[in-house]
């Protein structure tokens, strides 16, 4: 419970120095973005932080299963995380707007790559519950780049670029949790 408790309150920090964005969605920028790419990914960083919420974890320790509730927290820590990220990107970056087909598969590869590395730092079966919105966001990219000429490129990109950003952010959320049950159980 400690632990899950510590993760929510890092995620709830974090979440605080975005909340504007993450209420009102693109709506709470100064600057529009229009159509991009980074918008799209702005928008798969949005939804999987809101599905992690901070009441659906309040839930989840009120019930008393903590093993669910600390890998809860620790997939919400990476996607507050990760969402905070892509704001800050938002934020002072101009829009990407281009995408190539050269761009779209070195995308795809970071993601697999970083996807893989996360799932070899720490115990598979941790890391593998920690990324799995990142699973179905990478399903959705695919998907999107077997649309053909229906399928939206910039948003396959989006959704690669953004499945980097959280497994990285995954690795670390699964260390700072490690660092939590090591201290609980000293």
């Amino acid at each position: 419970m400690a632990a899950a408790t510590w993760l929510r309150r890092r995620a709830r920090d974090e979440a605080y120095s975005v909340e504007q964005p993450l209420e009102q969605g693109v709506a709470g920028f100064d600057d529009e973005i229009g159509d991009s790419v980074t918008r799209h990914e702005f928008r798969f960083a949005r939804k999987v932080a809101q599905q992690y919420s901070n009441s659906e974890l309040l839930d989840r320790i009120k019930e008393e299963n903590y093993a669910e509730a600390v890998l809860f927290a620790t997939t919400r820590r990476t996607a507050v995380s990760a969402f905070a990220a892509i704001v800050d990107e938002v934020e002072s970056k101009p829009p990407e707007t281009t995408v190539s087909a050269e761009h779209i598969e070195k995308s795809r590869q970071n993601a697999r790559q970083r996807v893989q590395d996360a799932l070899n730092h720490r115990s598979k079966p941790l890391m593998a519950h920690v990324l799995s919105p990142v699973f179905d966001v990478l399903r959705e990219a695919h998907n999107e780049l077997q649309g053909g000429s229906s399928g939206n490129p910039p948003r396959a990109y989006a959704g690669y670029r953004y499945a980097g950003h959280f497994a990285e952010t995954a690795a670390d959320a699964a260390d700072e949790l490690a660092y939590l049950l090591e201290n609980a159980a000293n």
